[in-house]
C-alpha cells in the first residue's frame, strides 16, 4: 500500500512533464508556423513593391493607364521609341503588316472608318495605325474616334487639341467641387452640344463707321475674349464626353513618336503633330512648339548657327520647307517627319516631310500615309499622292530607290463630307468663290 502511495506522485509528476512538453511543442509549432507565414507575406510584399517600382511610366504604351493622372494631363512625355518589331519588313510582300499614319481626324468617326477601309487596314495581318494628333474636337464624335483607336491598339502623338482638352479636364478636376452638369451648362451657353462641336457662331461685326480707335480695340479685345471662352467651353465639353479610360489613353500619348529607321531611303522616321525645329536635338525640342508651330523666323540678333524661332502663325517660313532643305544638304543619315496640324497648307508631300492635315474638320478630306513592304520581285513603284495634295520635288529616280530598299509609301485620302463639317466646307468654298469674284 505504501509503495503504491509513493508511486502515485511520481506518475503525476511524469504526467505533468508530458503535458508541459506537449504545451511547449504546441507553442513552438505555433511560433514556427507564425514565422513561416510572416516570411511568406514578406516575400509577397517585396515582390509586389519590386514589380511596382518597375511599372511602365504613363507613356510606355498608349493603352497603359497613367501612373499619375494629374501630372500626365498637363505634362506629356516628350519622346517615346516605337517598338522595332512593329516596323514593316523590307520586301515582305503583300501579306506583311503595314504602318498607317493618319492625319487630323477631329472627331469624324465616319471618315475614319472609310479611310481605314480605303487603306485595306487589317488587324489580323498585324497592321499598325498611328494617329498624328488632333483626333478630337471640332467634329461630332470625338469619343467614337478615341474608342476606335483604342480598339485597334493604335499608337499616336498628342496634338494641340488633345493638349487643350486634357488641360481643360485638369482645370475642371482642380476646381471647386461640382458635377458635369455645370460644365454642360457652361458649354450650352456658348452653343456647344457637349461634344466640342461649335454651332451657330455669332458673326463678327466688322463695321467701324462712327467708332474711334479705342472703341475698335475694345471690340477686338471683346471678340477675342469671347472666342477664347467658346474655345475653352468646347474643350471642356469634349473632355466631359470622354470616358475615364479614353482620357487616360489620350494622356499617355507622347509628343514625339520615334519610329526609327524604316529604310535607307526614309532614314529615321518621326511622328510629331505640328513639326520640329531644325538643328535642335530631339530631347531639347519644346513640347508646345512641337504641338503648335507652323513657321520659323530668326531670333532677334541671332547668329547664323542659332536655331530658328518657331511660330504658331504664318509670318515666317514653313518649317517643313526648312527641314526638307536641311535634310537634302545633310550628309549621312536623314530624318523624315510625318505631321498634321496645318489644314490651310493641306496635304503637302516633300522628300523628307509628309503633311497629312487635309482639313477633314471643314468637310474636305482625311488622309493617311501608308508604309508598305514590296514583294521581292518588285523593281519600281510609283506612289503619287491623291489629287488634292501637292508632291514637291520627288523624282522618279527617288521612287525607284525607295522600292529597291523594300519599303514604299502611298498617300490615301477619303472625303469628309458629312453633317455639319460638309456644311462648313461648302460655306468656306462659297466664301472663297465670292471673294475671287469680288477681286475680279
Amino acid at each position: 500500500m505504501g509503495h503504491q502511495d509513493s508511486a502515485l506522485p511520481q506518475r503525476q509528476r511524469q504526467g505533468h512533464r508530458r503535458e508541459h512538453q506537449q504545451r511547449r511543442q504546441q507553442k513552438n509549432s505555433r511560433r514556427y508556423y507564425t514565422l513561416i507565414i510572416i516570411a511568406i507575406l514578406s516575400i509577397i510584399f517585396l515582390c509586389y513593391t519590386r514589380s511596382s517600382s518597375h511599372q511602365p511610366s504613363p507613356s510606355v504604351s498608349p493603352t497603359s493607364p497613367p501612373v499619375n493622372m494629374a501630372s500626365t494631363l498637363t505634362t506629356p512625355t516628350l519622346i517615346f521609341p516605337f517598338p522595332k518589331s512593329h516596323l514593316p519588313k523590307p520586301h515582305g510582300g503583300h501579306s506583311a503588316p503595314l504602318i498607317i499614319i493618319i492625319g487630323d481626324v477631329h472627331g469624324q468617326s465616319t471618315a475614319l472608318d472609310a479611310l481605314l477601309s480605303a487603306t485595306s487596314y487589317s488587324k489580323d495581318r498585324g497592321d499598325v495605325v498611328i494617329f498624328a494628333g488632333d483626333m478630337v474636337n471640332k467634329g461630332p464624335d470625338s469619343p467614337g474616334v478615341v474608342s476606335r483607336a483604342m480598339e485597334m491598339g493604335a499608337w499616336g502623338v498628342r496634338g494641340n487639341n488633345e493638349d487643350r482638352v486634357l488641360s481643360a479636364w485638369a482645370r475642371y478636376l482642380s476646381s471647386s467641387p461640382g458635377s458635369k452638369t455645370r460644365a454642360e451648362k457652361e458649354a450650352a451657353e456658348v452653343g456647344v452640344e457637349g461634344k466640342g462641336e461649335i454651332k451657330d457662331t455669332p458673326k463678327e461685326d466688322k463695321s467701324e463707321e462712327g467708332t474711334g480707335e479705342t472703341e475698335i480695340d475694345e471690340a477686338k479685345a471683346k471678340a477675342k475674349a469671347e472666342k477664347e471662352k467658346r474655345s475653352k467651353a468646347a474643350d471642356l465639353a469634349t473632355a466631359t464626353s470622354l470616358t475615364a479610360a479614353q482620357i487616360s489613353w489620350l494622356a499617355n500619348l507622347p509628343v514625339i513618336l520615334h519610329l526609327g529607321h524604316i529604310s535607307p531611303y526614309y532614314g529615321d522616321v518621326l511622328v510629331a503633330h505640328a513639326g520640329l525645329v531644325p538643328n535642335v536635338p530631339l530631347e531639347e525640342q519644346d513640347a508646345w512648339a512641337v504641338m503648335n508651330m507652323r513657321t520659323l523666323v530668326p531670333y532677334s540678333h541671332s547668329s547664323p548657327n542659332q536655331p530658328l524661332k518657331p511660330l504658331e502663325g504664318r509670318d515666317g517660313r514653313p518649317w517643313s520647307e526648312a527641314w526638307d532643305e536641311l535634310q537634302r544638304e545633310k550628309r549621312g543619315n536623314k530624318t523624315t517627319i510625318v505631321y498634321g496640324h496645318d489644314a490651310m497648307m493641306g496635304l503637302t508631300i516633300r522628300r523628307y516631310t509628309f503633311g497629312l492635315d487635309s482639313n477633314c474638320a471643314r468637310g474636305f478630306s482625311l488622309s493617311a500615309l501608308v508604309f508598305e513592304p514590296t514583294s521581292p520581285s518588285t523593281s519600281f513603284s510609283s506612289t503619287p499622292p491623291s489629287a488634292d495634295g501637292r508632291a514637291l520635288d520627288i523624282s522618279e529616280e527617288e521612287k525607284r530607290k525607295a522600292a529597291e530598299y523594300g519599303i514604299v509609301h502611298k498617300v490615301v485620302s477619303v472625303p469628309c463630307g458629312s453633317g455639319d463639317s460638309e456644311k462648313e466646307g461648302k460655306k468656306d468654298k462659297k466664301k472663297d468663290k465670292a471673294k475671287n469674284e469680288e477681286e475680279k
